[in-house]
């Protein structure tokens, strides 16, 4: 069964900085893992038609369990549009064995 998520959020910050914070990925690293998890990317290409990877590690894996290995969760995602300095929209898959946390 395919599931979709959305989800939107307002930002007290001038747009330029919350859009460099949705591009950069070190600032994407800084604040975008949940708590308890750390991120890295495996390839990040913030472009429309881009793409990126980000592998998100917990911190305790016996308090959590990953969706794509015991301690990891592995998040691949598309940048669908990009409007310098003004938007950024993504589609993100968790790449996961199980047919209840991927997308078809």
């Amino acid at each position: 069964m395919a599931r979709t998520d959305a989800a939107s959020r307002v930002i007290a910050a001038p747009i330029d900085r919350v859009y460099a914070a949705l591009v950069d990925p070190e600032a994407l690293t800084g604040w975008l893992p949940p708590d308890g998890m750390s991120g890295r990317f495996e390839r990040f290409d913030a472009y429309p038609g881009g793409s990126y990877r980000l592998v998100l590690t917990y911190a305790d894996a016996s308090a959590a369990h990953g969706k794509t290995t015991a301690d990891t969760d592995i998040v691949e995602a598309e940048f669908v549009d990009i409007v310098a300095g003004a938007r950024v929209v993504q589609a993100v898959t968790f790449v996961s064995d199980d047919p209840a946390r991927r997308a078809p």
